[in-house]
This record gives structure tokens, C-alpha cells and sequence, in this order.
């Protein structure tokens, strides 16, 4: 049951307007998504037809090693690791650093559109909590495979990628749960189904729709987002889109996290799980990813009894009100309301979330 909805703020003109230029960006945005996949699947039909194009090819493709060559802070610090029998056939890639008899393990899970590079700033100040890191990239970002068509992915792919990486390290017991955007909802899922592997639970700019609620204008950024993913396909500029949400005026940076999140992806080929992504967000209860979501609200509402951290940013223009649902649903919950951050708080405040969460699990 989500807490009882705020009255809105006195409208303003210039916020009317703003939210109206906003409204008409995301109907724009959809209208030309709507008829750019038609004629794209039209023009796919009659290439088929033709025999100008061949069958897709569902085998999965594999990030060349070079690409991630030379990605300061990350490349010379953190060594690869791979499990070669993923789902689909498909190899995964994750970090794991720490002492393997650390008395906790941290499970780091990224979301859209990113992979296990956005927890570099975190992994130092968690091993020193102590713990082990586990931090994976999921299939279709960063170092894992990706598959090469938008119908390959799902939800229960991504939740049985993290249970088959629990499975092949052995990992039963004291997890520390750490999630943010998608990597919440997959997350939040596998947390509601195997409740017994974690202890605790580190809950970041992410939600579990369509449960709670937001204002009109997080609907409204969310739905621009959705609109953009649409228009742009396997075409979408993934290191422009992280450099873009960053919270600093720093150049370097920018081009530093354009260079990174765009290093997975060699061609639009390897960018099926991005384009994909977004759309599996739940917005109905009749969407596929809702049964799911609604399970992991009412687990964390009636039977979650592991410690809870929650920790949303200021800035994040698609999650801000969200932590209001999960203090809602879980109130012996930890709260921090983490000022400076966006959407990718990892990015932006990653050394002090890391003093924070070691606190929150060493705190009795």
C-alpha cells in the first residue's frame, strides 16, 4: 500500500509552462518512435522478402578485450573474472576483490544503461568495511556477452544470471544487497526469492513500479526517457547519455564517463540489451516485469527482517519521491537523503556512499 499521496505545490506560470514543454517533448518523442519502429519493420519485412537481408542470428557476441584498455581508475586496478556457463550460453563477467573469508559479501548491481565500472569509487571503501565484492556485469553490458536482438532479453533472464553467479561462487550466506535503477528491481526480485543468502540491503535511486508514487514531473522526465530509448533504438548514444546526468562541471570527467560506458559497445549490434531495457519497466499491473515488482513490495512490506539502507540523491530526476515508498514499506528502515547526486550517484558521490554503507553494516 503506498503512503498517502502529498497535495501538489502551488503552480507557479513558469513551472506550468515548464511542465507543458516537457509534456509535448514526450508526446513528440513517442509519436516519432511510433512511426520510425513501423517503418523500420516494414522496411525489415520487405528486405526478408527480398532476400536482401538474412535471418537474425541469435549467437551471442563478445566485447573485444581492447576496448576496455586504458579506462583510468579501473583498467589497472580491478581484474577481470568470467563464469562461462551463463544463461542462453552466454560468458559473465563480474569483479570480485576482497578477502574471500570476509565475514560479509557486498553484491553490487548496476542498472541502465551502465555495467560494473560505475561501483570503481565504492569497491576500495567496501573492501575495508571488510567485505567481499562482488560487483557483475549483467548480460548485454560491460564485459558480459550481449545478445543481438531485443526479444533475447527479459527479466527472469537478468534475475537468473545473478542466482547461476551466487550458485558458481558459492555465495549462501551474509550478502549485502547493494542496488541502484535496474539493478533495484532485479535486485529487490532475487532478494523476495532467496531471502536466506542476504543479511542486508543498500537501496539506491531505484524503485519497484508501478507501485509508488511520484509527482507529475518525475512521471514526465521518466517518460521523455522512455520516449528517447524508443526514438533511437540500438542507436542510442550510451556514453553521451551517462556523461550528460554527471553533476560536475568537470570536462574531464564527461569524457572520461562518455569514453567508459560507451567502451562495451563497438557497433549498434551489441546494444539490443540497452535499447531493451527501459521498456521492460512495469508502468501497468498488467505489464510482464509487475508480478515481480508486486512480490518484492510485499516482501519487503510483511516479511523482509534483514537491515535496510536506503539512500536516494537529490538530483535524480527519474526516482526523486520513491524513497518516501520503500520508508513506507520497510519503516525500521536507514535513511539518507544524499544531497549533490543524480541519477548515477555512484558516479558522483561513489567514496562517500562506500563510508556510508560500511557504517550502516557495522553498525549493531
Amino acid at each position: 500500500h503506498p503512503p498517502p499521496h502529498d497535495p501538489s505545490p502551488h503552480l507557479t506560470m513558469a513551472s506550468l509552462f515548464a511542465w507543458l514543454r516537457t509534456l509535448v517533448l514526450v508526446v513528440v518523442l513517442h509519436w516519432f518512435a511510433f512511426w520510425r519502429s513501423l517503418a523500420s519493420s516494414v522496411l525489415e519485412f520487405v528486405a526478408r522478402k527480398l532476400g536482401l537481408i538474412k535471418q537474425p542470428s541469435s549467437k551471442p557476441l563478445r566485447t573485444p578485450d581492447e576496448r576496455f584498455d586504458n579506462l583510468p581508475g579501473f583498467s589497472g586496478e580491478f581484474k577481470p573474472h568470467y563464469m562461462d556457463n551463463g544463461p542462453r550460453g552466454c560468458r559473465i563477467h563480474y569483479l570480485d576483490e576482497g578477502p574471500k573469508d570476509a565475514p560479509r559479501t557486498f553484491l553490487c548491481l548496476h542498472g541502465e544503461p551502465t555495467w560494473c565500472y560505475l561501483y570503481r569509487k565504492m569497491i576500495p571503501g567496501l573492501v575495508s568495511a571488510p567485505g567481499r565484492v562482488i560487483a557483475p556485469d549483467f548480460i548485454g553490458f560491460g564485459r558480459s556477452d550481449k545478445l543481438p536482438q531485443l526479444s533475447d532479453y527479459d527479466h527472469e533472464l537478468h534475475v537468473a544470471t545473478i542466482v547461476r553467479l551466487l550458485d558458481h561462487l558459492d555465495l549462501d550466506s551474509d550478502i549485502t544487497l547493494v542496488c541502484q535503477d535496474w539493478g533495484g528491481l532485479t535486485g529487490l526480485t532475487l532478494l523476495s526469492r532467496y531471502a536466506s543468502r542476504f543479511s542486508s540491503v543498500v537501496i539506491m535511486n531505484t524503485g519497484l513500479p508501478p507501485q509508488g508514487q511520484v509527482s507529475l514531473r518525475t512521471k514526465l522526465n521518466f517518460l521523455t526517457w522512455l520516449g528517447f530509448v524508443k526514438l533511437m533504438g540500438k542507436d542510442l548514444p550510451v556514453g553521451k547519455v551517462v556523461a550528460a546526468s554527471l553533476h560536475t562541471p568537470d570536462r574531464k570527467a564527461h569524457a572520461l564517463a562518455e569514453a567508459a560506458y560507451g567502451a562495451p559497445f563497438p557497433d549498434r549490434s551489441y546494444r539490443a540489451g540497452v535499447a531493451k531495457w527501459p521498456l521492460l519497466v512495469p508502468l501497468h499491473r498488467d505489464a510482464q516485469v509487475a508480478p515481480a515488482t508486486l512480490e518484492a513490495s510485499r516482501f519487503l512490506e510483511r516479511e523482509w527482517k534483514g537491515k535496510t539502507l536506503i539512500m536516494f540523491s537529490d538530483k535524480c530526476p527519474v526516482t526523486r519521491g520513491l524513497q518516501d515508498y520503500f520508508a513506507h514499506l520497510i519503516p525500521a528502515a536507514k535513511r539518507i537523503d544524499v544531497t549533490g547526486g543524480g541519477h548515477f550517484l555512484q558516479e558522483d558521490l561513489g567514496e562517500s556512499l562506500a563510508d556510508r554503507i560500511a557504517s550502516f553494516v557495522n553498525d549493531k
